[in-house]
């Protein structure tokens, strides 16, 4: 049993009825910087299983190059994914073909090995970005759960945010509303419109990052209205 896995367990044991608040909801961040892409993680499946026998059903991020390639690793994640995990979001990124390509192979790969539901992450930035999401849509309508819409926020030195015509213009079209979600940052744009009606479910008890390195502690993910408020329990 390597050191992780040992910290989950008893984690685990110390916290039984906060952890079954985060039962249904509990999104892994596993690498190396607790950051990044989770199916890189050398424990990656064993965590997985770990979280689901302790009784966590345990969902994840990809951006799903590593589900789309041809090898034994990613038989192995598609394995354990079906068997373990409640939910996968795959990122839908366009910045170049490779990645297009990858995560498309990615979700029709989780597909078609069944049993978990698959989400799409899309950020939205311009008008632009809108009719893309909106080809993806046509894509993948049947296939998906939700389409998960994601604002581009400023970041690091960049200031660049998503516009505001942008979202008006995503609410000029027809689509299945109930297909579709929206992360935190959206909040106050869906208060000021009144083209779709919206539920928002509380935050703080259905969203949360469980991060796993050599400390584990729980974060807000971006989902909730205060991400940037931090949980912290104590070190393993």
């Amino acid at each position: 049993m390597n050191l992780l896995t040992k910290n989950i367990k008893l984690w685990r044991a110390r916290h039984p009825y906060r952890m079954k608040m985060y039962s249904v909801v509990i999104e892994i961040l596993l690498s190396p910087t607790s950051t990044g892409e989770p199916s890189l993680h050398e424990s990656f499946c064993e965590f997985l299983e770990t979280l689901f026998y302790l009784g966590i059903v345990p969902n994840y991020t990809t951006n799903g190059i590593t589900i789309a390639e041809d090898s034994g690793l990613s038989t192995k994640i598609l394995d354990y994914t079906s068997r373990f995990v409640g939910g996968v979001a795959v990122s839908a990124n366009e910045w170049s073909e490779h990645i297009s390509k990858a995560w498309r192979r990615a979700i029709y790969k989780l597909d078609t090995f069944g049993n978990t539901n698959i989400n799409i992450h899309y950020i939205i930035k311009d008008i632009e970005s809108v009719n893309k999401f909106l080809d993806i849509y046509k894509e993948f309508k049947y296939t998906i759960l939700y389409f998960v819409l994601l604002p581009l926020m400023p970041s690091g030195r960049s200031k660049e945010k998503y516009s505001e015509d942008a979202f008006e213009y995503l609410l000029q079209q027809d689509l299945d509303w109930g297909k579709i979600a929206f992360g935190a940052h959206f909040y106050n744009s869906l208060l000021n419109q009144n083209k779709i009606k919206c539920y928002l479910y509380p935050p703080e008890s259905l969203s949360k990052n469980l991060l796993l390195d050599n400390t584990i502690k729980v974060t807000p993910s971006s989902f909730n209205l205060n991400p940037i408020k931090e949980i912290k329990y104590e070190h393993m």
